[in-house]
């Protein structure tokens, strides 16, 4: 979980090459990835990558 400087929610193309590296690099030791958000910057604003799909 983290949050962007601007307060935008959206994943950027690092954020989703980073989560897809680090899944797959976790499947070698059996570690599942169960989500990545991040934060926006009201309350009720978010980015789910399982909500998404993306994990």
């Amino acid at each position: 979980m983290h949050n962007h400087p601007s307060g935008e929610c959206d994943p950027s193309k690092e954020d989703i090459d980073t989560t897809n590296k680090i899944t797959q690099a976790l499947k070698y030791v059996g570690v599942r990835v169960l989500d990545h958000i991040i934060v926006g910057r009201a309350r009720q604003d978010y980015f789910s990558f399982a909500r998404a799909g993306m994990v």
